[in-house]
């Protein structure tokens, strides 16, 4: 992934947002923490104010007494301090004062986490930038929400990986620009961090640069200096770069230069003398490649005699401006008896010319591959009478095999389709010849599902090799999918559960078969936005789900109407949650305490909608009494 923009998306995970001053005028705190820099204190100017009932309120709401330190109260009992209303939870309250401490005697119902407050398995609060809902009491009020310590992550979300935090299953994290997922809780724990993959595994890898610090894993993919390049073995290719071979190998082969006494592993192209070898036996070889002892020459060449070299029978050499032929395995200097001279002529038509007879023709060299029509053309006139032989260059009157390999208009190519080679110029037709020793996208090779190809500095990976073949990456739906990036691209086809990064945002696919109709952000139940906590018309919610919407929190009421609604707009969709306020929206249950023009109530029934001075609000509500009072 580009650096710019991967560095865009790490700084929007990392602080989910949550809407700024709630209903309030009281204590505020900054909230959005640098956890990129692994500070869980430093935050920014973006501030958020503390909800609570004490919205321009000067006085206690009738019903609720102004807290006395030396009063006499009942747990359950709420009581008015300072412009907060608080719960007092057990009779430890005497010559205190609100807020208290933490397993303490009061209780704001304040949605943002309070130090001082006390909470229960299943609460929710807001704590920079994220909704935390606690697990374990016990633990919970130990500290401030962190992950795996009595507390979770409420709504989906991915932050970067902290190694103090505890994660659950299939909990997913940022580390080093890769997104990575729990797969075993245990190992996860234990593991230094995420690229160790003890309990974790990386979500969507694609294609990246190699990184000697990465652990690799069986067919993961890497560039490495222009090449791509795949994992065999995990633990050799961890231990060496790829361009060893050594755990690693290639979809497309580059050709090298030849370094004498280098091992060269089986399957490496290289250029010796500017003709191509390949090496067909990793443990025993001739140490030049023109001795053909498991090197195989790509076409006919006399290179030049290397001394010490072992040679195959039927290797060619020069040696003192002479062609020889090797007449058995031997190591010896051409002038030896191991050698004879090929006697090779210049052309001439009134000859009779056999089979594998070589000639010399315009200063180049020529074999017969046809010896009848050799006999009535002249080299280079016709197909399939002579091969114009050492030399890479590409004839059109050659021959060709399924080895070969030919240099045409500056790159190298090979028969993908022996038959069509023989019929058509290398990179004009498709199915015909293939560039060699490069993962360019080449617009005549045949693809298959599952082949890689970079293209105009991107990577892509064929889903759909009919699309593929008929288009250049990044044109057409359902073709190719661009890797190793989290950027959106319309073209990809997107899984349920896939992430991307779309103009500054994090999505998640909602639902496969809309996603891939639809923009991140533009329709319904297609991609959920992940990366804040604001209402968004587009995603869907399922029950519990808390957002904010005009600075102020709502929790789902009832999930079918609470899809594309606006928080607070119509009944029994959202509740707004985090205060006291008498909301007209909002679903009650027996015993819920609210306060109606500065007085306090408690539900009697359940109710929506009912003012409890409506003709029939007492069926519903009662003034609320301390129970000290009753």
């Amino acid at each position: 992934m580009d650096k710019l923009r991967f560095d865009k998306l790490k700084s929007l995970v990392t602080a989910l947002v949550i809407s700024a001053c709630i209903l309030t005028t009281s204590v505020s705190f900054a909230y959005w923490v640098n956890v990129i820099n692994g500070d869980q204190n430093v935050a920014t100017n973006n501030n958020i104010s503390i909800p609570s009932w004490n919205y321009l309120i000067d006085v206690p709401p009738e019903g609720v007494p102004e807290y006395n330190p030396n009063g006499v109260y009942q747990e359950g009992d709420l009581v008015w301090y300072t412009g907060v209303i608080y719960v007092i939870r057990h009779g430890g309250y005497h010559q205190t004062t609100p807020p208290g401490q933490p397993y303490g005697a009061f209780k704001d119902i304040s949605m943002f986490y309070l130090p001082t407050n006390t909470y229960d398995s299943g609460e929710v609060v807001a704590y920079q930038g994220n909704f935390y809902q606690v697990t374990n009491g016990g633990i919970a009020n130990d500290r401030a929400p962190i992950i795996g310590k009595g507390w979770t992550i409420f709504n989906f979300a991915i932050l970067e990986y902290n190694p103090t935090f505890e994660y659950s299953l299939n909990h997913y994290v940022f580390y080093d620009d890769i997104i990575y997922k729990v797969v075993n809780v245990g190992d996860a724990k234990d593991a230094a961090n995420p690229t160790t993959l003890k309990g974790w595994e990386r979500y969507n890898f694609g294609i990246r640069s190699y990184d000697n610090s990465i652990k690799y894993t069986v067919n993961d993919v890497v560039v490495y200096n222009g090449s791509l390049y795949y994992v065999t073995n995990a633990t050799n290719a961890s231990a060496n770069n790829p361009a060893t071979l050594n755990g690693w190998d290639t979809f497309n082969k580059p050709i090298s230069e030849y370094v004498l006494n280098k091992n060269y592993p089986e399957g490496t192209l290289v250029n010796y003398q500017g003709y191509i070898y390949e090496v067909m036996d990793f443990y025993y070889k001739s140490a030049s490649p023109a001795g053909n002892i498991n090197w195989q020459r790509k076409n006919v060449y006399f290179p030049e005699y290397q001394a010490g070299s072992q040679y195959d029978i039927n290797s060619y050499v020069k040696y003192n401006g002479q062609v020889y032929r090797a007449k058995w395995n031997n190591n010896q200097n051409p002038s030896n008896a191991a050698w004879e001279v090929v006697n090779i002529q210049p052309y001439n038509p009134n000859t009779t010319y056999t089979l594998n007879q070589f000639v010399t023709y315009n200063g180049k060299y020529y074999q017969v591959v046809n010896a009848d029509n050799a006999n009535i053309s002249a080299p280079g006139e016709m197909y399939n009478a002579w091969n114009l032989i050492d030399t890479n260059d590409y004839s059109p009157t050659n021959v060709y095999t399924s080895t070969n390999i030919v240099y045409h208009n500056g790159t190298y190519y090979k028969p993908q389709n022996v038959a069509r080679a023989n019929q058509y110029e290398p990179g004009t037709q498709p199915d015909s010849w293939v560039m060699v020793g490069s993962d360019q996208y080449d617009p005549f090779k045949t693809y298959q599902v599952g082949n890689y190809a970079i293209y105009e500095g991107r990577y892509y990976k064929v889903v759909n090799e009919t699309n593929a073949n008929m288009s250049a990456p990044g044109e057409m739906y359902n073709a190719w999918n661009e890797v190793g990036t989290y950027e959106y691209n319309p073209t990809n086809v997107y899984l349920a559960g896939d992430f991307v990064y779309y103009e500054n945002n994090l999505y998640r696919v909602q639902d496969a078969a809309r996603a891939n109709q639809f923009v991140p952000g533009t329709a319904y139940n297609a991609w959920n936005q992940i990366n804040t906590n604001e209402w968004r018309w587009f995603n869907v919610y399922v029950a519990n789900d808390h957002v904010v919407y005009n600075a102020r929190v709502f929790r789902v009421q009832n999930v079918a109407n609470a899809q594309q609604t606006i928080p607070g707009s119509i009944p029994n969709a959202w509740n707004e949650v985090g205060t006291y306020a008498y909301k007209t929206f909002n679903v009650y249950s027996p015993g819920n305490i609210i306060v109606y023009k500065n007085i306090a109530y408690e539900a009697i029934l359940g109710s929506q909608g009912i003012e409890p001075d409506a003709l029939n609000g007492a069926t519903y509500w009662k003034h609320y009494i301390p129970a000290n009072q009753q």
